[in-house]
């Protein structure tokens, strides 16, 4: 049940604040390594919601696995997963550090804002909000703003299209005129 879930997820979150390092390179690690692992959906989608809690406070190592087990969330055969790994991006954009921003985030930004289901493409849409200071103006006019334009190129889906709008107008603000 989803709501179960996300209570749980936010319980996860509540008894994590404040833990020290080796809570989070021991018990939670391990907890969302198996969550990001396990064979049924709803576990990996509560890993999706768990990665960037403890990404800064785990060795580098491990960082490194987070990374790549995110990216495989992200490219998940089940739509639900991929879903929470796009309404997730603004965290692990957050979490990790800018080179990892630009070299692994943004592809998994890429891929799913080309994605099938229209749900996926929106919380993708509605989190690349959160890329743009990774971006100078001309970059996002040049890279961006086209990938985002081009969601929906058939422009079937009016949530897509409504989704499109209510974003494009943060990217104007941020381009400005060049």
């Amino acid at each position: 049940e989803p709501a179960i879930r996300e209570k749980a997820v936010e319980k996860i979150k509540a008894v994590s604040e404040g833990q020290n390092e080796a809570y989070f390179t021991n018990a939670y690690l391990n907890m969302i390594k198996r969550l990001a692992l396990w064979d049924n959906y709803p576990s990996r989608v509560s890993a999706c919601y768990l990665f960037s809690l403890c990404y800064k406070y785990i060795p580098e190592n491990e960082k490194v696995e987070i990374r790549q087990l995110y990216s495989e969330l992200a490219h998940d055969d089940t739509p639900m997963v991929r879903r929470a790994a796009a309404a997730n991006i603004k965290n692990m954009v957050n979490a990790v550090e800018e080179q990892y921003v630009k070299s692994e985030i943004i592809p998994i930004f890429s891929a799913l804002i080309r994605d099938d289901i229209d749900s996926v493409k929106i919380n993708a849409l509605e989190n690349s909000t959160y890329l743009i200071p990774f971006y100078t103006k001309q970059e996002i006019v040049d890279n961006l703003i086209p990938l985002i334009k081009n969601v929906d190129p058939e422009r079937r889906s009016w949530r897509v299209r409504y989704a499109l709008g209510e974003i494009l107008t943060n990217f104007c603000n941020s381009v400005g005129k060049l």
